[in-house]
């Protein structure tokens, strides 16, 4: 029986950071799990199929920047600035469904659109409705 759940996406934007950065690793990660916490990649279950059908901010980024997820180290969507994935956006852009079959890898970039000029480092979250089938 499929069933539904919300991922995370956790961007930190550190202070000082040019505009036009890609930020990947410890600076780009996944939160799908709160007990195993964030993570730089995922491994969709060998018994599972995983359909990624929304991407949402709850809020206004201070510092804009687009998402890349990836499929293994395969780009399969670029979204616009998270500024205009804001939930009670009435005309939030649809973004087509990203399928992850069994065993493949889910990974992320960010590249800033805004440079972040402050003098701490600027953490912010994008969520993703999944569509899990087992």
């Amino acid at each position: 029986m499929p069933y539904s759940k919300t991922i995370r996406f956790k961007v930190t934007i550190p202070a000082g950071q040019a505009a036009g950065s890609v930020l990947a690793g410890d600076k780009a990660q996944i939160i799908d799990d709160p007990v195993v916490g964030a993570r730089n990649l995922v491994t969709i279950p060998f018994n599972e199929t995983w359909f990624i059908t929304d991407i949402y901010v709850k809020s206004a980024p201070s510092y804009d920047f687009v998402l890349r997820i990836k499929k293994g180290r395969e780009p399969k969507l670029e979204t616009p600035p998270v500024s205009s994935l804001l939930v009670s956006n009435p005309s939030r852009p649809q973004l087509p469904v990203l399928m992850f079959e069994p065993n493949s890898q889910l990974t992320i970039e960010a590249v800033n659109i805004d440079a972040n000029t402050g003098t701490t480092d600027y953490k912010f979250e994008v969520f993703a409705t999944v569509e899990v089938y087992p």
